[in-house]
């Protein structure tokens, strides 16, 4: 485990309420596995794929699971980026991960992540605001017209599903992946059946970790510095704003009226 890591992000095939404007916007999910055993062990949901919605993903991925060798992707711009490549503060040199890239339109050399985005299908597919090619059309029709009639009368849409309702699904399917058995990992003895079966990833790694397998951890001081993406904001009276939220904390009352640095973490 954490040998190599590969990712991959894919547009979700269903509309949520986006957190700040609350209209109706299909997300990019950002999922990032561990060869060895198939697990998921990060992802990031934003906007679109780009460099902060991975360096979110290897975020935690790295936090939680342990620092990898390898981080294999593909060409996007998500992840070939001064923020990761940079010879002085880049990301993977401060890490110590070589970064390798798969080549343009092969996507069966990262067969592994592109069978694991069949998972955010299957969950697109029981949201009720569902757009993908196989959706019925009048159906499709009908949702659409719902959604935008209630936010223009409402403000919001009763079958649109929430930002946080949609990070809860996500996460849960994630949790369902890693616990179900994996025809791509041994098989073992089931000690509730008797049965032989596949490992589940969860089981993969397990059994890594009993062998002896220590993961490379960050320090956690040092992991908001190395990971957190930042905005410019002004404080205003021991508060800044973002996300439409307020945060207040008594060092900032000696920045009023300044243009001050905020890090922060979706999660």
């Amino acid at each position: 485990p954490t040998t190599v890591y590969t990712a991959d992000g894919k547009t979700f095939d269903a509309e949520v309420a986006d957190p700040v404007s609350r209209k109706p916007m299909k997300p990019e999910i950002t999922s990032v596995l561990d060869v060895a055993t198939r697990k998921c062990v990060g992802y990031a949901v934003s906007r679109k794929e780009n460099v902060i919605a991975v360096t979110e993903a290897l975020r935690r991925s790295c936090g939680t699971h342990g620092i990898c060798a390898i981080f294999y992707t593909d060409r996007g711009g998500g992840y070939k980026n001064k923020t990761f490549d940079a010879d002085v503060g880049g990301l993977m040199g401060r890490l110590g991960i070589t970064k390798m890239h798969a080549l343009p339109y092969n996507s069966q050399a990262k067969g592994i992540i592109e069978r694991f985005n069949h998972v955010w299908n299957d969950l697109a597919k029981r949201m009720p605001t569902y757009l993908g090619r196989d959706m019925d059309k009048e159906a499709k029709k009908k949702v659409h017209q719902e959604t935008r009639g209630e936010i223009r009368e409402f403000g919001v849409a009763r079958r649109l599903p929430s930002w946080g309702d949609f990070i809860a699904a996500v996460e849960k399917t994630i949790a369902d992946y890693n616990d179900k058995p994996h025809d791509g990992l041994p098989r073992f003895e089931d000690p509730a059946t008797g049965r032989l079966r596949h490992m589940s990833p969860n089981e993969a790694w397990e059994m890594h970790v009993s062998g002896g397998f220590e993961p490379v951890r960050i320090d956690r001081a040092e992991m908001d510095d190395l990971f957190r993406p930042y905005e410019i904001r002004t404080a205003h009276r021991g508060l800044v704003e973002w996300n439409t939220n307020e945060f207040f904390h008594l060092a900032l009352e000696g920045y009023h009226g300044e243009k001050v640095v905020v890090g922060y973490d979706l999660h």
